[in-house]
C-alpha cells in the first residue's frame, strides 16, 4: 500500500496530477491551508473518480513553516503505526529530502515527488531549464554573465521570493539593480510555489477594499473640504509624501538600497516578507488596536534572532496614534534569550516604518526608506 502526504501549499493542484489512476488500497493525505485552498473543477473530478482513500487535512498557519513541521510529524506517526508499505511526500521543496534520506536509512520507503503521477525531481527541473532558457533569451542575449543553469540554481535554493531576489542581486550586480530586477520579474511567473506576497495578495486587497467602503464618506467629505480650500488658497499647493505600490516591494527596495553590513546581506537569503495576519498582529505590533489596510513584516525564518522590519500603510489621521501604540507596545526581549538592540518608528505619509533589530540594521533601513 502507498500513502502520500501532499503539500498543497507548495505544489497546488499541480501535485494531484495522476490522483484518479490509484488504486483502492491506497491512501491520500492533502495537507492545505487557508494560503491554499482552493482547486479547479477539472481536478475536483479527477479527486472524485480516484480509486484512493483521500483524507483533506485542513492545517493551522500562522508559523513560520507551519505546514512542513505538520507533514513531517503525521509522517512519523504513520511510520510508527506502520500504516503503509512505502510513503510519498508530494512537494518540490527539496529540504523534504533530509527527511527521506532519514528514514530510507532506517530501512522506511520515503521518497519525494513532485506530483502523484510520481514525476521526479530530476525531470522537473528539466521542465523548468527549458522554460527559463525560453523566457530568459532576450536576457541570455543581452548579458553573458547571465546563464539558465545559474538562475535555476538560484531558484532551487531559496525557499521565498525574498531570497530568490536577494540572491539575484548579489549574482548580478548592476545599476539601480537593473539586471537582476529585469531577471526577476521575467522568472516571477515560474515562482508561484515560493513564499511571497502573492498567496495573500486577495486578502489584503479585500481588507483595504473594506476600509475604503467603511470611509468612504469621510474621504468625500475631506476631499469636498480640500478642494474649498484650494479655492480659498489661489495658487497654493501641497504635494503628497505617500509611497505608492505593494509595500513587500517597498520592502524589497529598502534591503537593495540600504546599506548593509556584507555580513549581515548575506544572511538575508534565510529571511522572508509575509502578511501581517490576524494571529500573527499581537505578536510583531505588540497590540492588536492598530487599524492598517496593509501590513508586511520581514524577519529570520530562524525566529531566535532579534530582528523584524515592520511596514504597515494606516489612514493618514491614524498614523501619529498609530505610532504611538506601537512605541508603547514595542518589546525588544520578545525573542528567546536574545534582545533587539534598537528600536525606530518612522513614517513618510500613510506608510509606517517599524524596526527592531541590532543598532547598524535599524539606521540603515531606516536611511534607505527616509531615502525613498
Amino acid at each position: 500500500m502507498n500513502y502520500y502526504l501532499v503539500d498543497f501549499e507548495n505544489v497546488k493542484k499541480d501535485g494531484l496530477d495522476g490522483i484518479h489512476k490509484l488504486e483502492q488500497e491506497d491512501r491520500v493525505c492533502i495537507l492545505y491551508s487557508k494560503n491554499a485552498d482552493s482547486i479547479t473543477f477539472e481536478q475536483h473530478k479527477k479527486i472524485m473518480e480516484s480509486k484512493a482513500d483521500i483524507e483533506l487535512c485542513k492545517v493551522d498557519v500562522g508559523s513560520k513553516n507551519a505546514l512542513d513541521f505538520q507533514l513531517a510529524t503525521q509522517l512519523g506517526f504513520l511510520i510508527a503505526n506502520k500504516s503503509a508499505d512505502n510513503y510519498y511526500i508530494v512537494s518540490k521543496d527539496k529540504g523534504f529530502e533530509i527527511l527521506s534520506g532519514y528514514w530510507k536509512s532506517r530501512g522506511v520507503s520515503v521518497t519525494l515527488i513532485a506530483d502523484i503521477m510520481g514525476r521526479s525531481h530530476d525531470h522537473e527541473m528539466q521542465e523548468m531549464k527549458e522554460k527559463l532558457q525560453e523566457m530568459l533569451s532576450e536576457i541570455l542575449r543581452e548579458n553573458d554573465d547571465v546563464t539558465v543553469e545559474e538562475v535555476l540554481k538560484t531558484i532551487q535554493q531559496y525557499k521565498t521570493k525574498q531570497g530568490i531576489m536577494n540572491a539575484l542581486m548579489k549574482k548580478y550586480p548592476s545599476a539601480d539593480n537593473k539586471k537582476s530586477s529585469k531577471i526577476y520579474k521575467t522568472i516571477k511567473p515560474l515562482l508561484s510555489d515560493k513564499k511571497g506576497s502573492e498567496g495573500w495578495q486577495k486578502e489584503e486587497e479585500s481588507r483595504r477594499n473594506m476600509m475604503k467602503k467603511k470611509k468612504v464618506i469621510f474621504t468625500g467629505l475631506f476631499i469636498l473640504l480640500a478642494g474649498l480650500g484650494l479655492c480659498a488658497c489661489g495658487d497654493k499647493k501641497e504635494s503628497s509624501d505617500n509611497l505608492e505600490g505593494a509595500l513587500t516591494d517597498i520592502m524589497t527596495t529598502l534591503y537593495a538600497n540600504a546599506e548593509l553590513d556584507p555580513g549581515f546581506r548575506e544572511s538575508l537569503d534565510g529571511y522572508e516578507t509575509i502578511a501581517i495576519t490576524d494571529d500573527l498582529e499581537s505578536y510583531i505590533l505588540g497590540t492588536d488596536e492598530i487599524t492598517y489596510t496593509e501590513g508586511v513584516v520581514s524577519m529570520p525564518q530562524m525566529s531566535s534572532m532579534a530582528y523584524q522590519c515592520v511596514l504597515l500603510r494606516v489612514d493618514e489621521a491614524d498614523v501619529e496614534a498609530a505610532k504611538q501604540l506601537l512605541k508603547d507596545n514595542a518589546d525588544p526581549d520578545k525573542w528567546v534569550c536574545v534582545s533587539a538592540e534598537t528600536t525606530l518608528i518612522e513614517s513618510r505619509g500613510n506608510v509606517i516604518f517599524f524596526i527592531m533589530s541590532g543598532k547598524n540594521e535599524a539606521y540603515a533601513m531606516n536611511t534607505a526608506f527616509q531615502n525613498l
